[in-house]
């Protein structure tokens, strides 16, 4: 058949223009066209190898760029194709030569040629290939302590993007929408158009409780939660004349207290006046407590400090001091009144605990006789 071997340029623009003729005339259907052997063949693809690496200029058939004329040499002596430029059969059977032919070539041995010159010319297309469609290296910059937007913006220009791979609350960076780390880590080198995964902060891990007195119920609830703190099930009822009814009297642990995400907040509310017959007195006869607990683990002391609120709801200071990290805590005797009270246990000036307890009833003072 006479078709038109293919062109690789055709396929893929970047292929240059000498690449191209050298396979086309590797797969020319006329064998007078082909290369006569394999040396030249590897010839012309050194050429096109060096041409590459040293930035030289190439034109077809293979050869550099001509130097001026007052340097040129005489041209190498052309092979004529003439039957006088070769040895008779005659000179060759004196000279003891053999004249070989196509056909004395075992057919395994030109498969193995046919492969292996395959097998490299593919290697050689596929390296220069790879090179002319190879992206850059770029360094990523640290965008630690960025906006997610902003750091968008500096990926954007610098030619990578930007994908937020989970969200959490950190103390060290408490503002929401700053990135906690990012990987790869900045200065590390990756491909253009490569992705880094960051981690974008929610807030602080701890949070001031909010102001809620006189607030309806409902909306102080919606509050605490929208803040990442947790309600009570139990909202106690008591009466208080400075408040509407169904609102907010006063919040446990109270407004202004920072305290760990998800703590549960106690709230008081504004409940019904009761007719002087229905109205319990307060209970404050009084009473001692006990508290124990054990310090948070820490290399270093920790400020320790306690507050109760008793039936009378007067809030005090019961016990601060610092303390070794995993130490226990025995406080004994703390006097108060009512039947139970509220204590608030503080490492380190954050509210850790607050727990309710009852007391050993110690009875009224007895009169003396």
């Amino acid at each position: 058949t006479t078709q038109v071997p293919p062109s690789a340029r055709s396929f893929n623009s970047a292929v240059p223009t000498f690449l191209d003729e050298i396979i086309i005339k590797c797969l020319a259907k006329d064998r007078g066209a082909r290369y006569p052997s394999a040396t030249e063949l590897l010839a012309d693809l050194r050429a096109v190898k060096d041409a590459l690496r040293f930035g030289k200029q190439l034109s077809w058939p293979i050869g550099f760029e001509p130097v001026p004329a007052s340097v040129t040499t005489a041209p190498p002596p052309v092979r004529a194709a003439s039957a006088d430029s070769s040895p008779s059969a005659l000179e060759k059977a004196k000279r003891g030569e053999r004249n070989y032919s196509e056909d004395d070539v075992p057919g395994w041995l030109k498969a193995i040629v046919y492969v292996l010159g395959g097998m490299a010319f593919a290697l050689v297309i596929g390296w220069m290939i790879l090179n002319v469609t190879k992206k850059k290296e770029l360094e990523l910059p640290n965008l630690v302590g960025l906006t997610v937007a902003e750091a968008r913006q500096r990926a954007k220009a610098t030619g990578f993007n930007v994908t937020v791979e989970r969200e959490e609350y950190n103390e060290k960076f408490p503002q929401p929408d700053t990135i906690i780390s990012m990987d790869p880590g900045p200065k590390t080198h990756v491909r253009e158009g490569g992705y880094v995964r960051v981690i974008r902060s929610l807030g602080s891990t701890h949070v001031d409780v909010p102001d809620l007195r006189g607030v309806p119920v409902d909306e102080a609830k919606r509050r605490l939660t929208a803040a990442g703190l947790r309600v009570a099930e139990k909202v106690d009822q008591q009466v208080n004349s400075n408040f509407e009814i169904g609102t907010v009297v006063k919040s446990d642990p109270g407004r202004g207290e920072r305290v760990d995400r998800k703590t549960t907040i106690e709230l008081t509310v504004s409940g019904e006046r009761q007719t002087p017959d229905r109205q319990e007195e307060v209970d404050l006869v009084p009473n001692t407590f006990t508290l124990r607990f054990r310090v948070k683990d820490s290399r270093d002391f920790v400020a320790v400090r306690v507050e109760m609120t008793d039936a009378a709801d007067e809030r005090r200071v019961v016990f601060e001091e610092p303390r070794p990290g995993g130490d226990y805590v025995e406080i004994e005797n703390i006097e108060g009144k009512g039947k139970e009270a509220t204590f608030r246990i503080y490492f380190d000036d954050y509210l850790w605990r607050t727990r309710k307890l009852e007391g050993n009833m110690t009875g009224p003072p007895e009169e003396g006789r």
